[in-house]
């Protein structure tokens, strides 16, 4: 009996230390409206030019491919095609986690401004 408890008191204080859905939209960003928003940025930004990327050859292109050339590691879902798992962005430099508006901030200004 006492046993069980033990594993029920650290189930709990595991589902404890999990991120809440608004915490963890900080740190990864939403599906496909964010997918939109991040596709209308990366074709407006002048960024995508100095790795050598245009308006047409990205159409041809994942954004986890387009961006590993800026350094960036992403990860994309669907939304509504898999329960709505959030993209997540990570530097390739320094495995850190980078927010949605982090990206959309370095397409705007070329700045890595998490580092």
């Amino acid at each position: 009996m006492e046993e069980n408890k033990e594993k029920i008191d650290g189930a709990t204080s595991v589902n404890a230390e999990k991120l809440s859905e608004e915490e963890l939209s900080e740190v990864a960003g939403g599906s496909m409206k964010e997918q939109n928003e991040l596709w209308q940025t990366l074709l407006q930004s002048s960024v995508p030019s100095k790795y050598g990327w245009n308006g047409f050859n990205m159409r041809f292109y994942s954004f986890e491919r387009i961006f590993s050339d800026f350094g960036i590691e992403i990860s994309t879902s669907e939304g509504f095609l898999d329960g709505g798992v959030s993209n997540t962005y990570r530097d390739k430099e320094t495995g850190q986690f980078i927010r949605h508006s982090e990206v959309l901030r370095f397409l705007k200004t070329g700045e890595k401004e998490w580092r």
